[in-house]
């Protein structure tokens, strides 16, 4: 029986928010609008492209200020691909460890598969890594893109592991288990929780 854990990306494998803040508001700078904070960054990790734009750009243009995050994502990837983002601690070795029972793969609601690459390529876990999906360029939600990689890869188990109530619900959508990822970026309820990735390795076992 194929199991497969499916892990979120920002929050949850790495944190890229300084990169990520500098680079959106470099992109803000060519198009003469208002920088964004570091807590709207933070308040925006796992959100689709309009509904970041929400909160950045309350007021402008919805197709300009998606234009603007669009590009940003762009302009990050490229830099992330030379110096990387801060992958948090014990995951390398956790994904090679768990790489030995169950399948691996990385569900993200960016537009832009350049960025889940970027950190497979900082982290060097490229060859633990079944596949990767990028959501919003295929302009789905998360849940569906669960789906898919579910379906894609004819998995028969599957859990979800996330740091937002966005992910928690996309689990939901999809039919499966979620853990949630404590020291990422949301602050949800949720009874299956990890202080740190390497927890992963003694209670998935009695997820899937």
């Amino acid at each position: 029986m194929k199991k497969g854990i499916l892990f979120d990306l920002d929050g949850t494998l790495w944190e890229t928010t300084d990169i990520t803040l500098n680079g959106i508001n470099y992109i803000c700078d060519k198009y003469n609008v208002g920088h964004v904070t570091k807590e709207q960054v933070c308040k925006c990790m796992g959100l689709q492209t309009e509904e970041a734009a929400n909160v950045f750009f309350p007021g402008l243009d919805i197709d300009l200020a998606c234009k603007i995050i669009d590009e940003s994502i762009v302009y990050n990837a490229d830099i992330l691909n030379e110096i990387g983002g801060n992958v948090y601690p014990n995951v390398c070795n956790t994904i090679v460890d768990l790489s030995n029972d169950y399948e691996l793969y990385i569900v993200s609601n960016t537009n832009n598969p350049k960025y889940i690459e970027s950190f497979i390529n900082k982290a060097n876990l490229k060859e633990y890594f079944k596949d990767y999906i990028a959501a919003a360029q295929l302009k789905i939600p998360k849940s569906e893109a669960i789906k898919k990689i579910i379906k894609d890869h004819i998995i028969a188990k599957a859990v979800y592991v996330g740091d937002t109530v966005k992910d928690k619900e996309s689990s939901e959508l999809a039919n499966i288990p979620f853990i949630y990822a404590e020291y990422g970026f949301g602050d949800i309820n949720h009874d299956i929780l990890i202080k740190d990735i390497s927890e992963l390795k003694n209670i998935i076992s009695t997820v899937l």
